[in-house]
């Protein structure tokens, strides 16, 4: 199996120091050495990352993490994601925070276009932060970006990855509650469907 190179670029308008980056361009197979799959199986095909499909149910989320940098309070996740189906049920997505396979943030597409950020603290669903409606096309790759600059605030985007067109985004929404602070980020998966991810990026200071 090829192990993909860790690339490092300088962010100056985020002054974060580098990017991890992962293009997931490398033999299928497992999903390869950095990665820690906290629930789920995630895998390699056709030089992209995947998850299912598979028996879980749309409340069983899947849940791969970079390993290798825990978060501080301050960082970027991004990757982009595809879904094979338009039901609402199933989604797919970006984790961050998550300290185990029962306790993270996530921003989520699903199937009806429905994006949200949420946090699971080990319940069923999760728990809705923000929640806007995009045009949605199954197959269709979405670019999701999430960052913060501070505990508990996060700021982010989903964009058309073909057009580059900016669907939504949000600024400084707050967990009111306080729930999770450093962890990992990574890949979401919210169904039995089969979901699809490229071109992960991790940013710490």
């Amino acid at each position: 199996m090829k192990i993909h190179p860790l690339i490092l670029a300088l962010l100056p308008a985020l002054a974060f120091a580098g990017d991890i980056t992962d293009n997931f361009d490398r033999d299928s197979g497992e999903i390869g050495d950095g990665w820690e799959q906290m629930s789920g199986v995630f895998s390699i095909q056709n030089e992209k990352a995947v998850n299912g499909p598979g028996a879980r149910g749309p409340f069983h989320s899947g849940i791969a993490c970079w390993s290798g940098t825990p978060l501080t309070d301050r960082f970027r996740v991004a990757a982009t994601v595809t879904l094979n189906t338009m039901a609402g049920s199933a989604s797919v997505g970006i984790a961050f925070n998550c300290q185990d396979a029962d306790h993270y943030y996530a921003l989520r597409i699903s199937g009806n276009g429905g994006v949200q950020l949420i946090y699971n603290d080990g319940e069923e669903g999760g728990h809705q932060l923000w929640l806007k409606t995009i045009p949605f096309s199954q197959n269709h790759p979405y670019r999701l970006e999430v960052s913060s600059s501070a505990p508990f605030a996060f700021s982010g985007s989903v964009v058309d990855a073909e057009t580059n067109e900016v669907l939504e985004s949000f600024e400084n929404v707050r967990d009111p509650k306080n729930h999770f602070q450093e962890g990992l980020a990574g890949l979401y998966s919210g169904s039995g469907a089969k979901t699809t991810y490229d071109d992960f990026v991790l940013s710490v200071p």
